[in-house]
């Protein structure tokens, strides 16, 4: 059972990382990777040393999506290393809903939201799916996250806007 989400304005968020276009149904290793490089990677200029990191998916197509695994930046910070891919985040609304436990079971929290909770509520929806914007945005806190164990709480962020509301 998914629980109420938290709803967040958040202003707009620069995140610096890696990115990969990967295949709905074998994202999970190709993922790794990513977080693997990122992290052999170390501290890179111009991070915020907030503890915070972000994997950010953004819509592809029906099969495919790109993921970014990244670190915040200061607002204005250009200068990124090799390789590294800076993503623009617009301000909006955001539904936080947390995932606990291991991240093996992250990708049927997911599905829940998107299979259960959204089609049980009528107050919020999606917002429209972009391919310059993410539609999820895992927030991984070094304070409750364990990125050894691959295991503790991380934020799911899921891009919302108000539903329509019927007329009477």
């Amino acid at each position: 059972m998914i629980q109420a989400p938290v709803v967040l304005a958040s202003p707009e968020l620069y995140i610096a990382g890696l990115r990969e276009r990967v295949d709905v149904r074998t994202a999970g290793p190709r993922i790794g990777s990513l977080w693997r490089k990122l992290t052999m990677a170390g501290e890179i200029e111009g991070q915020v040393p907030n503890g915070l990191s972000y994997g950010a998916s953004i819509y592809a197509s029906q099969t495919e999506f790109d993921y970014l695994a990244g670190v915040p930046l200061k607002n204005g910070f250009t200068a990124l290393p090799e390789g590294y891919t800076l993503l623009e985040v617009p301000a909006q609304t955001w539904l936080v809903f947390e995932h606990r436990g291991h991240m093996g079971s992250m990708p049927g929290t997911i599905h829940n939201i998107w299979a259960e909770w959204f089609p049980s509520q009528t107050e919020w929806r999606p917002a429209p799916q972009s391919t310059v914007s993410p539609m999820l945005l895992e927030v991984y806190d070094e304070e409750r996250f364990d990125p050894k164990q691959g295991s503790g709480i991380v934020e799911l962020w899921v891009a919302a806007d108000k539903a329509a509301t019927a007329a009477p």
